[in-house]
């Protein structure tokens, strides 16, 4: 009787492969979700609040930056029926209140950071 060696596939591996694959889905579905939402913000120029989301787009970051934003206090929100809303004001304070760009950094040293020390 001849024995077949089958491939040795433990059960970790099985399992971590299902973890990709699920990893992969949700990355392609939220992906999705953002396509969504900024072909979507030519038609809100008239909006008076935003989702997260909308918000996150507007500014030109992921959703998850702004619900820390939320979290901190940076943007005050309102809730209408039970959902996140950001008023259009607090999306223009917040631009407003940006500092100007400066390419030499905050160190006095040729922006590298370092003190004079």
């Amino acid at each position: 009787m001849q024995s077949v060696e089958l491939p040795c596939q433990t059960a970790s591996a099985a399992h971590l492969s299902a973890e990709e694959l699920e990893k992969q889905r949700r990355k392609q579905k939220r992906k999705e979700f953002l396509a969504g939402i900024r072909d979507s913000l030519g038609s809100v120029v008239h909006q008076m609040a935003f989702s997260p989301a909308e918000a996150a787009i507007a500014c030109g970051r992921s959703p998850t930056w702004c619900y820390r934003r939320i979290y901190d206090g940076t943007f005050r929100v309102i809730s209408v029926g039970g959902r996140l809303m950001i008023p259009r004001d607090e999306i223009e304070r917040f631009i407003a209140r940006a500092d100007k760009y400066d390419p030499q950094g905050k160190g006095k040293n040729g922006g590298d950071g370092r003190g004079s020390d």
